[in-house]
């Protein structure tokens, strides 16, 4: 995903950084010799797309998927925004993207890349905020029925919890914002979970543990 050409991130430390996005990596790999670039990162695109604005995101989205695989980066899953179910603490995402890369070094790849630069203009014009949290996909039970799935339940936490539940985990450790208000409620945000929702499931037993959670369609 792409950040600003200056970045905020809050690590799993506690420690605020501010840097310029390449030198941000560079400093990554220098602590994690030998885990940096091999280890696979997850990223969750939280994205308001502006009013008008669709038919761009969904260009981006379009043009963007060849590079990604192309980098050893897939779509784990893209949801629309459809319902509520806790009143937002930041301004609501319309689309919510989680994309998993086999290596950091692909993902830099991806995001030094001639072909993204060629578009990555697309989705910021689209949008008025975009947050970006990285992370580990830590579970992945049930991921093949949350891809047949026509809806799904997007929780975001506080606090990681250790229970598996069907769908798709992510410990959150980076906070990105790129575009829009800086939003204090996501720089908290330590785990998301994206699970399928059945039509005879009540959504309300996904958010007991949750701080914020969205109903969502799977789009394909």
């Amino acid at each position: 995903m792409v950040m600003t050409t200056r970045l905020c991130v809050e690590s799993a430390l506690g420690k605020r950084v501010h840097a310029p996005l390449a030198a941000f990596f560079l400093l990554f790999a220098m602590l994690w010799p030998g885990q940096a670039r091999a280890e696979p990162v997850t990223f969750v695109a939280l994205a308001q797309v502006k009013q008008g604005g669709q038919a761009g995101y969904d260009d981006f989205i379009k043009k963007v998927k060849p590079i990604w695989r192309a980098n050893g980066m897939t779509v784990l899953a893209r949801l629309r925004v459809v319902d509520l179910m806790v009143e937002p603490a930041f301004p609501v995402p319309t689309e919510i993207t989680v994309i998993h890369a086999e290596t950091r070094e692909g993902f830099n790849a991806y995001i030094g890349s001639d072909a993204y630069r060629q578009i990555k203009q697309l989705r910021l014009d689209a949008v008025d905020h975009l947050t970006v949290l990285e992370g580990n996909l830590s579970g992945r039970s049930g991921e093949a029925f949350l891809a047949k799935n026509p809806m799904a339940v997007v929780t975001l936490s506080g606090n990681a919890s250790a229970g598996e539940r069907s769908g798709l985990t992510i410990d959150v450790t980076l906070f990105g914002p790129v575009k829009g208000k800086r939003s204090p409620f996501l720089k908290e945000v330590r785990q998301v979970r994206v699970m399928p929702l059945g039509f005879d499931d009540n959504p309300t037993n996904f958010a007991a543990d949750s701080d914020q959670a969205f109903i969502a369609e799977q789009v394909r």
